[in-house]
């Protein structure tokens, strides 16, 4: 006697088959994926002092992921204020120690936390009050040819509070908050002048706030002044686009 195997339940069996080995696939991938990352510990190698048994401005960090050993993908500290003031800037620095050729070099950089940009948005910046924290870390991705990245280190340089006071070594922070303020005033008279001089000041604002790249005849030779006119161009775009671009004439003609 002859038995026949039905159709229907061939091609359920094949298409379960399938199904497991997608799964199969799908995991092994995942698990290549993870095992490819290594994590090394971020290195606090400056804190500031403490007061009475407690720390102004408390940083703490996690782990810095590396996709390969000579490529940094990022990294989050956390910057609590423990103090009774609001704070109004923040400066680290953090340092990539790597491997090139036998020999360590290290590589630094600047993280900013500017929460005061400009005076004109005295009411709207949110400052780093009592309790809160801002974070800081890599904008993008770090990478060094033929080397091994060894540790990554971090350290508190500047933190300014609302009344103008600070803490910490102030290395190059205060500098460099000072650059980015400098930028956003320089680009608001920019702005004022090209309201004035237009015919339609309305068209003139809706283009400037709306262009994704500043001026080009507005020209810096700091890095930090121009992240300052970007910061002061992006808090304008945010009351234009709320308040409408009458308001906005109201602010650059306000002082």
């Amino acid at each position: 006697m002859t038995t026949v195997f039905p159709f229907k339940l061939v091609y359920r069996l094949l298409i379960l088959a399938g199904l497991i080995l997608c799964l199969w696939a799908v995991a092994a991938s995942t698990r290549n994926s993870q095992q490819k990352d290594q994590f090394i510990p971020v290195v606090i190698s400056n804190q500031l002092e403490a007061k009475k048994g407690v720390i102004p401005a408390d940083l703490r960090c996690g782990t810095a992921r590396l996709s390969a050993p000579n490529q940094l993908e990022d990294f989050r500290c956390v910057l609590k204020n423990n103090t009774q003031a609001n704070i109004s800037a923040a400066h680290t620095l953090y340092t990539v120690v790597y491997e090139q050729n036998g020999s360590l070099f290290r590589d630094s950089f600047s993280s900013v936390a500017e929460a005061f940009v400009h005076k004109d948005f005295k009411g709207t910046n949110k400052l780093i009050g009592p309790g809160n924290e801002t974070s800081f870390g890599p904008p993008g991705p770090i990478s060094y040819d033929n080397a091994v990245i060894k540790s990554v280190e971090i350290a508190i340089d500047y933190v300014e509070f609302e009344d103008g006071s600070f803490l910490g070594p102030n290395k190059q922070g205060s500098r460099i908050v000072a650059a980015m303020r400098t930028g956003a005033e320089r680009y608001k008279q920019w702005l004022k002048v090209q309201t004035r001089q237009s015919a339609n000041y309305l068209d003139t604002i809706a283009s400037a706030v709306e262009t994704k790249s500043l001026p080009s005849d507005l020209r810096f030779t700091d890095v930090n002044e121009e992240q300052g006119a970007n910061a002061y161009r992006y808090r304008l775009r945010k009351l234009y686009q709320n308040s409408g671009p009458v308001e906005v004439k109201k602010l650059l003609d306000s002082n």
